[in-house]
C-alpha cells in the first residue's frame, strides 16, 4: 500500500512539473517497481534509516507521512516509529561526525 501511495504522489508531481523546473524527487515512474529503481523515494525501516545517517554520507531525511493520501493510521504509525526509533539515535544538528 505504501508504494502505491508514493507512486500516486510522484505521478501527480510529475504532472504539475510537465513544463518548467523539476523538483529533486521528480520521477517519471509508471509503477511501484519503477519508482523503487529511480531511488527518488525510499521507504526504510527504522534501522535502515539509522544506518543511512550513520554511514557518513550527507543524507537528508524527509518524512512524508501523508504522501498520496496515505491513511491517517499509517501516517501516525510512521511518524511514531521515526520519533521513537530514529530521532533519539541521530546526532544533534550541526555536530560533526
Amino acid at each position: 500500500m505504501v508504494g502505491e501511495r508514493y507512486l500516486q504522489d510522484t505521478v501527480e508531481y510529475a504532472r504539475w512539473q510537465a513544463e518548467g523546473p523539476r523538483s529533486p524527487v521528480f520521477s517519471g515512474a509508471g509503477s511501484v517497481a519503477d519508482l523503487r529503481r529511480t531511488g527518488a523515494v525510499q521507504v526504510l525501516t527504522p534501522s535502515e534509516c539509522r544506518a543511512l545517517v550513520a554511514d557518513g554520507t550527507d543524507a537528508a531525511l524527509c518524512l512524508h507521512p501523508l504522501a498520496g493520501g496515505m491513511p491517517d493510521e499509517e501516517a501516525r504509525r510512521c511518524v511514531h516509529l521515526f520519533a521513537t526509533e530514529v530521532l533519539p539515535h541521530l546526532p544533534p544538528v550541526g555536530d560533526e561526525r
